[in-house]
């Protein structure tokens, strides 16, 4: 027990496993020379030291990959399709939509090669019956596909895809926030907790926040708070935060802004970051973080080695990375 009355130790458990054991609230504790019985109150709690945790069992994924199936890809095509002809004469109104609408045109006409490890093989005749569809034709399959039992599951990610097709020229154009569009009905959140709830990683961030709870993190290449708010979530101890910074990053300033207003997490920043340029030269130089979360940074970036050489010199001696990589190429996630 600390000063603060604090209880804290490493110790092992019945089978031999190592621990940490951290109490949640200290209770009252009075002097015995103060003629006052001694009163302590309070909750033990025993997780694994991260450090001999078996990691493996720590992520769990609840993701079946049957479940990606044709109807999905095809749902995902007929959505590029029609976001490509409305935004074809539009405009982009920054770099980041100019490379949206860029993806979306290479994925309007997809490469049969590169689909077949995600949804199976796929008949080219099949593809060019989806592409030479017309308008009427494409929303009235779409909407056939989302009352399909297989895609049942995969409803506020079908929502949330909805919500860009119906708005793509508003958005591409600038005219709109992309942002507050997504947020329709709670359409962003619904899909950020289903996202979470298709893998368990809390368990993970919760060994490690119980082992070292003055953590100081890193988010590079963040996206919209799926990833933060799970993060969090298992960093949360009661009422206690088991870290003592967090700062989240992205290499657009659109994505920051708008992450910044939707993040009400205490002991948060908001930073521009990209992480294939000298993290010293964007004003992160001599703040080693003892937690490093890299989202689909390092399969985006040209540079892979670079990248990982600048994460090294943000990250602390016996510091933790943590990469996290979606199967790359499926248009119905990345859009």
């Amino acid at each position: 027990m600390d000063r603060s009355g604090k209880i804290s130790s490493d110790l092992f458990s019945e089978d031999g496993e190592v621990g940490v054991g951290r109490s949640n609230d200290p209770g009252t504790i009075t002097h015995e020379e103060q003629g006052v019985e001694a009163i302590i109150g309070t909750m033990f709690q025993w997780l694994p030291h991260i450090d001999f945790a078996d990691l493996s069992s720590l992520f769990k994924s609840k993701m079946n990959s049957s479940e990606v199936s044709k109807d999905l890809f095809r749902y995902a095509l007929l959505s590029a399709i029609r976001i490509n002809r409305q935004v074809a004469q539009v405009q982009p109104a920054s770099q980041t939509l100019e490379r949206f609408t860029g993806w979306i045109r290479e994925w309007a006409k997809p490469d049969l090669s590169q689909i077949a490890q995600f949804y199976g093989p796929l008949e080219s005749q099949d593809i060019g019956d989806l592409t030479d569809l017309d308008e009427h034709e494409v929303t009235d399959l779409m909407n056939r596909l989302s009352y399909c039992a297989c895609l049942e599951s995969f409803s506020p990610l079908l929502a949330l895809l909805n919500l860009v097709v119906e708005n793509c020229k508003e958005i591409v154009s600038g005219s709109s926030n992309a942002i507050e569009i997504l947020q329709k009905h709670h359409a962003l959140q619904e899909f950020h907790a289903w996202c979470t709830s298709r893998s368990d990683y809390r368990s993970f961030f919760q060994a490690l926040g119980h082992t070292y709870p003055r953590l100081r993190i890193l988010e590079i290449g963040g996206g919209y708070g799926g990833t933060t708010a799970a993060v969090i979530g298992g960093l949360i101890s009661g009422e206690k935060l088991m870290y003592s910074s967090y700062v989240y990053t992205s290499s657009s300033p659109d994505v920051v802004t708008s992450a910044a207003k939707i993040h009400k997490f205490p002991r948060m920043q908001h930073r521009v970051l990209d992480i294939s340029r000298d993290p010293s030269e964007q004003g992160l130089e001599g703040e080693p973080f003892d937690l490093v979360i890299a989202g689909e940074t390092l399969r985006k970036t040209k540079d892979a080695k670079r990248a990982l050489t600048h994460i090294r010199m943000l990250l602390r001696p016996g510091g933790y990375l943590c990469l996290q990589a979606s199967q790359g190429g499926q248009p119905v996630f990345n859009m």
